[in-house]
This record gives structure tokens, C-alpha cells and sequence, in this order.
């Protein structure tokens, strides 16, 4: 079996695969609160998408064999763009839990430093989507919860 191939096995990436598969099954068939200022909820086909748009990146980075290069970083920021807007669109809890799984990639692609900022600026988008998208009564709360988990994750 191919190496990258092989790789997209491992104990973890598989991990990585349920959890993204539990988060799409709420977010298309459990449903999600509305944002306020969307009015109503998208259409589950328009999440449904999204959430696999997410996936495939997901699958681009985790199965490639070349070292650390823009291309590598430009499709992890595409998927960080994709969480941000499902977010946008779906008041659901479990969709924060896409941003531990790309910290974990960004690791590989960083430097500690490169990490670092990558994730403060993440989270401070983050809590802007907690405090002013999905209007929580705790954002901060929430933005060191998920902070952390990253942090631990990478």
C-alpha cells in the first residue's frame, strides 16, 4: 500500500474521521440554532457541502508526502475559512471541534511560532463568532475551552 495512502489510516486520522462524521450528522440531521442575524436556517444541503469541502481539504493535507509548503498552508487556511463559515450559518456546539482537528495539521506545518500565531488569531475569530454571531452569555469561557483543547491537540 502506498505510504500516504497508508498514512491516512493511522489510529488518529481515523479518529479524526469520526469526530467529523459525528459533527456533520448533527450539524445536517440534528439540526443547529439560527444565527440572529441570519433570520432562518440554510439549507442542509448548503452545510452538507461545506462540511465535505472541509473533509476533502482535510484529506489533501492529511494524505500528502510533500514537506511543509504554501500549497499545504493555503488548504488548511481554506479549511479554518470553511469552519468559520459553517459557524457562521449554524449555531452548533460541536462545530468548534473542527478547529482542534486543523490545529493538529497546523503543527505539521509550522513552526512553534508559526503555530502560535495561527492559533491566537483563530481563536480570537473564534470568540468574535461566540460573542457576536452566536450572541453566548460566555465567550470567553468558551474561547478557552476550545483554545486549549488546540493547543493540546498541536
Amino acid at each position: 500500500m502506498h505510504a500516504s495512502f497508508r498514512q491516512l489510516f493511522t489510529p488518529l486520522n481515523f479518529a479524526g474521521y469520526v469526530t467529523w462524521a459525528a459533527i456533520g450528522w448533527e450539524l445536517v440531521f440534528l439540526g443547529s440554532g439560527v444565527p440572529a442575524w441570519l433570520g432562518s436556517a440554510p439549507p442542509a444541503w448548503l452545510l452538507a457541502m461545506l462540511h465535505l469541502a472541509w473533509f476533502g481539504l482535510f484529506l489533501g493535507v492529511l494524505g500528502s508526502e510533500e514537506n511543509p509548503n504554501t500549497r499545504l498552508r493555503v488548504m488548511l487556511l481554506a479549511q479554518y475559512a470553511l469552519a468559520f463559515a459553517m459557524m457562521a450559518l449554524a449555531r452548533n456546539s460541536t462545530l468548534p471541534i473542527l478547529l482542534i482537528l486543523c490545529a493538529v495539521q497546523a503543527a505539521h506545518l509550522w513552526s512553534p511560532r508559526g503555530v502560535a500565531v495561527v492559533l491566537g488569531l483563530v481563536n480570537l475569530a473564534l470568540y468574535a463568532i461566540y460573542a457576536f454571531v452566536w450572541d453566548w452569555g460566555s465567550p470567553v469561557v468558551g474561547t478557552l475551552m476550545v483554545g486549549c483543547f488546540q493547543i493540546f491537540a498541536a
